[in-house]
């Protein structure tokens, strides 16, 4: 369920609704990224199953900690600031040991897996939010139709859960309060 809230005809989005929507966007990027190092591994390494494995367990990895970052942020939006800097930091140095370990893991086995196309999948995920903006704001790259700068002036700033709930609920008891006067 997604809600809208509607105050002064602006209707703003919930930040789950964007955070979900960048998040997949930034691992199509990640994708993308793989694709292209793939692509050209082909070319040029001479262990083609090596890179390949690489690549896709890099990428794999990458994804897997954009899932956890994802959820890390919407946990970190629910609890107060001092317990999220302290769960932020937390979770990062879990994110961080994951990568080392997967670096160093395959150090050992260079023949099966290409460490160098592991270490490329793993920066898939700071090139994957690198691209975003690249790709995706139509504002930036001139393609902003008239129909976007409309649904842009319509949903003003982003709300944030605790606010859009607020607004939903008052929204929701001024209508009941309509229905019961008449």
């Amino acid at each position: 369920m997604e809600p809208q809230v509607e105050e002064n005809n602006i209707i703003k989005l919930p930040d789950r609704m964007i955070a979900k929507k960048t998040l997949h966007r930034v691992i199509l990027g990640i994708w993308i990224i793989a694709a292209v190092v793939i692509a050209v591994g082909i070319w040029f390494v001479p262990n083609i199953p090596a890179c390949l494995a690489g690549e896709l367990i890099g990428s794999g990895i990458a994804t897997a900690l954009m899932f956890h970052l994802y959820h890390c942020i919407d946990v970190e939006l629910d609890i107060g600031e001092v317990k999220a800097g302290a769960h932020s930091k937390w979770n990062a140095m879990i994110r961080l040991a994951i990568e080392i370990a997967a670096v160093v893991g395959c150090c050992f086995i260079p023949e099966w897996i290409n460490p160098i196309a592991l270490l490329i999948g793993l920066f898939g995920r700071k090139f994957g939010a690198m691209m975003v903006p690249l790709f995706f704001d139509k504002e930036r790259n001139g393609q902003m139709t008239e129909e976007d700068k409309e649904q842009l002036r319509k949903y003003g700033r982003l709300l944030s859960r605790k606010e859009a709930e607020e607004l939903l609920e008052k929204e929701l008891s001024q209508q009941e309060e309509a229905v019961n006067e008449e």
